[in-house]
């Protein structure tokens, strides 16, 4: 596909005239060829595949731009396809470029898959470029599971006001009017508000074997869950088991931030409790290489690890 640019009879290279190191140009542009996505009724179509884990929080991410303005800028259909697994207790976060939102018509809807709104997302100033604002945040979708091999739609709905005010305010800038990202985020089984992990361990006979569980939460407060971990015994018995926890220290300052560990029959093996706010990134120890109290795990059978929070 061939664009010519068509010079006129009059360029010279007066930069390099006024000063020597300058560059030798005459003439001096730049052509882009920008290529979209699929659109549908013109909507802007963007297929995600999403495969959820069963033992920790999936997340799957769509970036949504646009280089139209005003009543061009198009709405975006987000296809979440779920692999392999069910998405259990799915939830959604948007975030957005405050790129041209001081104007009552520069806003977007975020749509469920039935169609009903979710929320507005209104901004409030103009060429804010750079960081993003959060519309929602692990916003329940409303439903407990998004069976597997299925298609999950959201939809953004754009406002007509949105113009490429970045691009305005600095030339070196993207050119993006409108530009977001969509997270659905995919969770584990839970059981009575518990989140449930199932980890499978096959023992070796011939040297110490090991499974972990990653346990996170998003929630705060009152919200975050109880985790229930499943060990699942493949093959060979697990000879006297011991238990390992580490943490990150992220909001442990208080005495009712701290969790309990619980064995298999419900006893209280020992409780976590750290000492500071957002210590974040290295892992403390809360307990290593305890024993469970138990000679064998039988081959066949769960062992339960409860984490209460």
């Amino acid at each position: 596909y061939t664009i010519t640019i068509e010079t006129g009879t009059g360029f010279n290279d007066l930069c390099f005239r006024a000063q020597t190191d300058a560059h030798p140009y005459s003439f001096h542009a730049v052509a882009r060829l920008n290529c979209g996505v699929a659109t549908t009724d013109g909507k802007q179509t963007l297929a995600v595949d999403i495969t959820p884990s069963t033992t920790e929080t999936t997340s799957a991410t769509a970036v949504l731009r646009s280089e139209n303005t005003g009543n061009n800028v198009e709405d975006f259909l987000v296809e979440f396809s779920i692999q392999t697994n069910n998405c259990l207790n799915p939830t959604l976060t948007v975030t957005y470029e405050e790129i041209d939102y001081a104007q009552s018509t520069e806003y977007f809807n975020v749509l469920n898959n039935d169609g009903s709104r979710i929320t507005q997302c209104n901004g409030q100033s103009d060429a804010n470029c750079g960081p993003f604002q959060t519309c929602i945040s692990d916003t329940s979708l409303g439903v407990e599971t998004i069976t597997a091999g299925s298609i999950y739609t959201i939809t953004i709905e754009t406002g007509t006001g949105f113009n490429d005010l970045c691009f305005r305010a600095q030339t070196d800038a993207h050119p993006y009017s409108f530009h977001a990202v969509a997270r659905l985020n995919c969770g584990v089984a839970t059981t009575d508000g518990k989140q449930t992990l199932a980890v499978d361990i096959t023992p070796s006979t011939t040297e110490t074997t090991s499974a972990t569980a990653v346990l996170r939460s998003e929630n705060t407060g009152n919200n975050v869950e109880d985790f229930l971990v499943e060990f699942s015994i493949q093959t060979n018995n697990c000879l006297n088991p011991t238990l390992t926890v580490t943490y990150e220290e992220i909001d442990y300052a208080q005495s009712t931030e701290y969790f309990n560990v619980l064995n298999n029959d419900g006893s209280r093996i020992t409780q976590c409790n750290g000492q500071s706010d957002a210590n974040c990134g290295p892992f403390q120890t809360c307990i290593s290489d305890t024993s469970l109290g138990v000679e064998t795990i039988t081959a066949g059978s769960i062992y339960t690890i409860t984490i209460e929070t």
